[in-house]
């Protein structure tokens, strides 16, 4: 995502008890992917990289966490050069009009422990809709190679691509997109000036 930033209060005189932490993408450990029909022969696997950036994160209540993440459709990748050039162009994420794919979290549900969901916007092509994100949280701790606490997160989510203006090749492409997010982060000052932000694009 230029990529993932993740608004909410800036920290201005270090963490606060109960306050959100920032913890900054490590782009190694992290993965953004999608699985769709091909032909009803199997599911074709793409993923958006590099991952970059961060998010906010409140221990203490994940219901204050935010996530505002945007993933360049440059960094598409279908493992074929020819295939994630079509994949580009006008008819399905239309790299030249809409350059990257945005999610924001509305609200953070506590499912328990180490359950939750997401409830957001997502952005493709312009079009906004609304999208589900149920989500573990594998661990939050100190890490013994970096000794900074380091937060991994599994994540996953359901849509249309259809709902996003994406209908071509309906006997060849499936409908039904499963988008699947691997997330390591590790705690780090905030971003200068607080969150970073970006030019958001329209919805229709």
């Amino acid at each position: 995502m230029k990529w993932l930033a993740f608004p909410v209060l800036a920290l201005c005189c270090g963490r606060l008890w109960g306050a959100p932490e920032w913890f900054a993408i490590d782009p190694v450990h992290t993965r953004v992917l999608f699985f769709v029909e091909h032909a009803r022969f199997s599911r074709a696997i793409g993923q958006f990289r590099p991952v970059q950036g961060g998010l906010w994160f409140d221990a203490e209540n994940w219901a204050g966490s935010r996530v505002d993440i945007c993933l360049p459709v440059a960094g598409l990748d279908m493992g074929d050069e020819r295939w994630t050039r079509a994949l580009q162009q006008p008819a399905f994420f239309d790299l030249r009009r809409h350059p990257q794919v945005c999610l924001r979290s509305r609200v953070v549900e506590v499912l328990d422990g180490k359950r939750g969901r997401l409830h957001g916007e997502l952005t493709v092509r312009g079009i906004t809709r609304p999208v589900v994100f149920d989500f573990t949280v594998n661990d939050l701790r100190r890490f013994s190679l970096t000794m900074k606490r380091r937060l991994g997160i599994s994540a996953r989510a359901e849509l249309s691509r259809a709902a996003f203006g994406m209908d071509r090749d309906p006997t060849l492409i499936g409908d039904r997109v499963e988008v699947i997010i691997e997330l390591e982060a590790q705690a780090a000052g905030p971003p200068a000036g607080g969150a970073p932000s970006y030019a958001q694009e329209g919805t229709r």
